[in-house]
Order: C-alpha cells, then structure tokens, then sequence
C-alpha cells in the first residue's frame, strides 16, 4: 500500500508539473480579459458525458462538473446564450456536452438544458450558460465567485451573488428568470 501511495503521489506530481510547464500563456483578444493572470492548468470540457452535481463549498451548496469543479453563470449572458468567447473562454471554459450527460444525487436534470449544436453544445441551468474558471485549482475552489461578472451557480440554477468567498457567509442568492 505505501509503494502504491508514492506511485500514485509521484505520478499526481509529474501530471501537475507537466500541466503547468503546457499551460503557460495567456489568450489575446476577447473580453472580458482582467482574469487572464490566472493560471491555465485545466484542459477545456470536451463534448462528452459530464455528470453535474453538487458540492458544499464556502458559498454553500453549488453545482460542480464531473471532476468537482465549481460551474459559474455569466451575467452578460442574460438572454441565455453564451457570451464568453475567444480570451474569455480561455479563463472561463464552457461545459460542453454530449447527449448523454448526466446529473449526480441533489441534481434535477429537468432544470437544465443545452444551448447549442454539435462540439458547441454548452450546459444551462435555469437562463445561465455553465462555465470553469481556470483559477480554481481544487474540486470546491471558488476563486471566480466575483471575477468579472461571473457568479457561482446555485442548484435551483439562481446565481450566488457575493462579492468572493470571504462574504461567502453573507452571499445571497439571485432569483433566476426564466427566458
């Protein structure tokens, strides 16, 4: 067992310096830009089965992709279609899908829908487009909750508006209207 833990430590390692060294850069062009300082290190979704659930972070509850990572709403998207494009979704990856996704335990999958064809077939809940933020680095990271326009997205699909995660005992929750 202690031979597999340092296998499996030494491994975890060499994937995170692998990822880092492939990862340097920041996009040009696009907007909103002021996150282009964070670290790239996640690959984008592809458009494959993504389960959605949810996770207790230091906003509360919030929906996460398959590897744990929370999902923001943007406000600009307020007419349901995706805005972040180019440099913006270098920093803010879409959840493309397939269509089998799926949804994990405290998760109604009747409160989604795709936006989208094809490889561009991007998850919604409720109005709100699902987005990473490449600055979060752990499964429960909210380090985008905030960040230009970007709020984390509650599991009635209702964005968590609070200013970051140091007001996360105070953060409220925005209502969701649907389009």
């Amino acid at each position: 067992m202690r031979t597999r833990t340092r296998t499996l430590t030494l491994a975890g390692a060499t994937l995170a310096g692998a990822t880092l060294l492939a990862a340097g850069g920041s996009g040009g062009g696009g907007s909103p830009q002021a996150a282009a300082s964070a670290p790239r290190t996640r690959p984008a979704h592809t458009a494959t089965a993504a389960t959605v659930g949810v996770r207790a972070t230091a906003l509360g509850n919030v929906l996460v992709d398959a590897h744990g990572h929370t999902l923001y709403g943007f406000v600009n998207d307020t007419t349901g279609t995706p805005t972040c494009t180019g440099a913006c979704a270098q920093n803010w990856p879409p959840l493309h899908v397939g269509a089998t996704w799926t949804t994990g335990t405290g998760v109604d999958r009747v409160n989604f829908h795709v936006v989208g064809t094809g490889a561009s077939m991007q998850l919604a809940s409720a109005k709100w487009p699902l987005y990473t933020f490449a600055g979060d680095q752990r499964p429960g990271d909210v380090n985008g909750q905030g960040v230009e326009r970007f709020y984390a997205v509650a599991p009635d699909g209702s964005l968590i508006k609070g200013a970051s995660t140091a007001g996360a005992s105070s953060a409220t929750t925005a209502t969701a209207m649907s389009s």
